[in-house]
């Protein structure tokens, strides 16, 4: 949903009801003076339906609609996921509208990207400027390993949008003037030096760069395996998570890893999807998000700024609270629970299970609340 004018927008969405889903197209205005809602019937060629796109008010009341995602069924059980990056812009006809009647026209334009494009990605942070500028930080794309099952590929890269021209512009973050790095202090050894200067680091150089922070967490009960580091200092443990700077290492099976990025000399937050961004005064700020690793989903907490006038690199606000993550599994009762809906001989679960099912679905259709499949759906929330 966006503002523009007098005016509230929806486009597009989902509804999932457990059973069955749908993704939607249609476009819905909102007048904030009389409090109406209006359905609409644009002309032109209209964008797919999808969810977890986003939307940015443009000059003269039109509204700017990129990206999302949408999913169709292949076969029972089997569902194949389309990342979208075409845009649109959805704007007032001039030529079919009657200014006298207060009727609008509404009417779909399909935009030609230029420039530097991201790539395919959903999940990904969008915020619109006054100036016509828009950037994005960030998403997810999912490669098929195989029928059931899905690789995410996360990305913390960031994309400047000229919202007038449809022109795209990487952003290639410099470091900041004043803080260079200092020379590294050469030391007889050779390699055995270079490891002996990455234990010297302290911490205060730890905390300002953030550079490859690694969360490692027992998959099991068991106790955790040690890490196999070059050159590594643990500066958090608590029996739980171990957080560590290092270089290469061998990490045990079962670890989770989030690591920051330096690109050249810049700093950046670790890779995400559907990190909170907002903009003050050209400055951008960025708020958790969440990762996976293997079949775990890892929420962040960490808090970044942006400065959009110069362009150096991020500045960490709020570091990741480490020891407030948790690993949330499924217990045992859930996951018998779950067996015995898959088990057609049930009847009885079968048949309470339908009962559920039904009531969820009344109660979704009087309340239009629509839940999720992840990655782009979640994204809805930032539109």
């Amino acid at each position: 949903m966006v503002a523009t004018a007098k005016q509230l927008i929806v486009f597009g969405g989902f509804h999932d009801n457990i059973r069955n889903y749908k993704y939607f197209n249609d476009v819905y205005v909102f007048n904030l003076d009389t409090y109406v809602w209006t359905r609409v019937e644009p002309s032109g060629p209209h964008p797919s339906p999808r969810s977890g796109h986003q939307m940015a008010p443009l000059m003269g009341g039109s509204v700017l609609v990129y990206g999302g995602y949408s999913k169709e069924p292949v076969k029972r059980d089997v569902d194949k996921g389309t990342t979208h990056s075409d845009m649109f812009v959805l704007g007032i006809d001039q030529k079919k509208s009657d200014a006298t009647k207060h009727t609008d026209r509404w009417k779909w334009t399909l935009v030609k990207q230029s420039g530097v494009k991201p790539s395919p990605r959903c999940g990904f942070s969008f915020a619109a400027l006054p100036n016509n500028r828009a950037f994005l930080f960030g998403g997810v794309f999912d490669t098929a390993e195989s029928e059931e099952e899905l690789q995410g590929n996360f990305f913390n890269d960031v994309y400047q949008l000229d919202l007038e021209k449809g022109s795209w512009h990487d952003i290639h973050l410099k470091a900041k003037k004043g803080q260079d790095k200092k020379p590294a202090r050469r030391k007889k050894g050779g390699a055995d030096a270079d490891k002996q200067m990455q234990v010297d680091d302290t911490p205060e150089i730890v905390q300002e760069n953030l550079t490859d922070l690694t969360l490692t967490q027992s998959m099991t009960d068991a106790p955790v395996e040690s890490e196999e580091t070059v050159g590594s200092k643990v500066i958090h443990d608590d029996g739980v998570f171990t957080v560590s700077i290092s270089g290469p290492s061998k990490s045990a099976a079962g670890t989770a890893t989030c690591d920051s990025a330096e690109t050249g000399d810049s700093f950046s937050p670790c890779p995400r999807m559907n990190a909170a961004v907002a903009v003050k005064h050209g400055i951008l700020y960025l708020y958790g998000g969440m990762y996976e690793v293997g079949e775990k989903e890892i929420v962040l907490n960490d808090f970044y700024s942006l400065n959009l006038h110069k362009l150096e690199e991020w500045t960490t606000l709020i570091a990741a609270d480490l020891s407030t993550l948790k690993w949330v599994e499924s217990s045992d009762s859930e996951d018998n629970e779950e067996e015995g809906d898959d088990d057609d001989d049930d009847d009885d679960d079968d048949e309470e299970e339908d009962e559920e099912d039904e009531d969820e679905e009344d109660e979704v259709m009087e309340t239009g609340a629509c839940g999720g499949a992840k990655a782009a759906e979640a994204g809805d929330e930032n539109s």
